[in-house]
């Protein structure tokens, strides 16, 4: 019994009642007010494209992209605000490590990762607009780095990157909610 106590109130300082990112993600997946997007290596449609030694190297090392984004309308400020402080609670945990930070006129955007710089587990890019919305991106990938996802945006920027496959995204966040 005396070792019972201790075990208890250890797993019990262990258990966190704050939901962790991937906990959000799939929990909301199915809400109508969101919408997720979760794109492999083979989604993204780059085995054609011509790569440098480097963005070949970064794209073996991403496992997926996972996109989740809240559509703001006409039900106003306050679901909006609840949802954006659930994911300030989330990305507050200490697992986070800010790289970039930035806000100006009602939008911002976070970059963060966890894991150590030299091998990152994942990498979270977090946008909001007053008045649209706001989106969570999630880089997953082995070995990752931030030279990886540098290279990885780049490929996006200057190969034939079929943009078409994040339509959706833009059309969810920039048409009016159709009541």
């Amino acid at each position: 019994m005396r070792l019972l106590l201790p075990l208890l109130a250890l797993l019990m300082l262990g258990c966190s009642d704050k939901p962790s990112l991937q906990q959000y993600f799939v929990s909301r997946s199915e809400n109508p007010q969101f919408l997720a997007l979760d794109l492999g290596p083979t989604n993204l449609n780059l085995d054609k494209q011509p790569l440098t030694d480097a963005q070949r190297t970064s794209l073996s090392h991403l496992k997926k992209v996972n996109i989740l984004a809240y559509k703001k309308d006409k039900a106003g400020e306050a679901p909006y605000q609840l949802e954006r402080r659930t994911v300030d609670s989330i990305l507050s945990d200490e697992t986070f490590q800010d790289l970039i930070r930035f806000s100006s006129d009602g939008q911002g955007a976070s970059l963060k990762f966890t894991g150590d710089v030299q091998q990152v587990d994942e990498f979270i890019l977090y946008g909001h607009d007053s008045r649209y919305g706001f989106a969570l991106v999630r880089i997953l990938g082995d070995k990752l780095t931030p030279t990886d996802v540098v290279n990885l945006l780049d490929v996006m920027r200057s190969t034939d990157f079929p943009i078409q496959q994040l339509e959706p995204l833009q059309n969810f966040l920039m048409t009016p909610k159709k009541k």
